[in-house]
């Protein structure tokens, strides 16, 4: 879709269906640091400024697992302010060290990841300056170093100024995704990793939007009662740009609209994604 690349397009929050609320909003609040904002019968709204509703939680009646090869969420990725509030999240993971699956350097960035208690994945980490999107790879995070940064005072959760900063798909077909993306969403292709995985966002970002086939190459959606992402929302930064999207994407789908009036558009691999026009403060 041309044009729409030029202006910034944020992942601003990510739904997800889980097995137990109770279970999961205490993993999300007393270990990744988010705040309940408002709960009702069977959703509850994690924020981390108390405003702004980053991950929202669906209890489902009769919960199952995601089939093998299913696409779906790799991970959710909440974006620190500062490395020292990294090293702060770290120091605080040392008493819940069950959940840490690995922690890596991206060049780019640092990152820690954890999976919830429905085997979900999210990422936490913050962004190095001034580096090129090229030198993006993976090495593993010297903890060591990461450390020094931090501030030793007593961990109450994640900062307020944390966003979602990215969203990372299981996805079917690398190239159809990539083309959806890029003409219909109108990301631009950062980095691409061989046949398997490739990277897209706005305004020059290392991604916005993270796809790959590791687990997932020629899957189908799973069922609505799986485990998983419900949609990812997705603000634009005016009404312009958000029928460009909707136009482009009425040509090679269907578009619905939420009970809140959001419009819904399904991916390739049939992942659910909200778009609004963001209020700017």
């Amino acid at each position: 879709m041309a044009g729409s690349g030029q202006k910034i397009i944020k992942v601003d929050q990510v739904a997800l269906k889980v097995s137990d609320l109770s279970r999961s909003t205490a993993f999300y609040e007393e270990v990744i640091g988010l705040r309940v904002r408002k709960r009702d019968n069977r959703s509850v709204y994690l924020s981390a400024d108390g405003v702004n509703d980053l991950l929202v939680l669906r209890q489902l009646e009769n919960s199952v697992d995601p089939p093998p090869g299913a696409t779906g969420l790799f991970h959710s990725a909440l974006l620190l302010p500062d490395r020292a509030d990294l090293a702060d999240f770290w120091m605080h993971l040392q008493n819940h060290r069950q959940w840490l699956k690995g922690a890596s350097d991206h060049s780019v960035s640092e990152a820690i990841y954890l999976e919830d208690p429905d085997g979900i994945g999210i990422e936490i980490y913050s962004d190095r300056e001034a580096v090129q999107v090229e030198a993006m790879g993976t090495e593993g995070l010297d903890v060591e170093d990461l450390l020094q940064h931090a501030t030793n005072v007593s961990w109450e959760g994640v900062p307020e100024r944390t966003v979602m900063g990215h969203v990372h798909l299981k996805v079917s077909d690398l190239e159809e995704s990539i083309e959806f993306y890029r003409d219909v969403i109108g990301l631009q292709l950062m980095m691409q990793q061989g046949e398997s995985a490739a990277f897209m966002a706005t305004g020059g970002y290392h991604h916005h939007m993270g796809l790959n086939t590791w687990e997932s190459q020629g899957g189908s959606a799973p069922p609505e009662e799986a485990t998983g992402i419900e949609y990812v929302l997705i603000s634009v930064p005016d009404q312009d740009i958000l029928e460009l999207i909707i136009n482009a994407a009425r040509e090679v789908t269907r578009v619905e609209k939420s009970e809140e009036g959001d419009f819904i558009v399904r991916d390739p691999s049939g992942i659910a994604l909200r778009f609004k026009v963001r209020a700017e403060v």
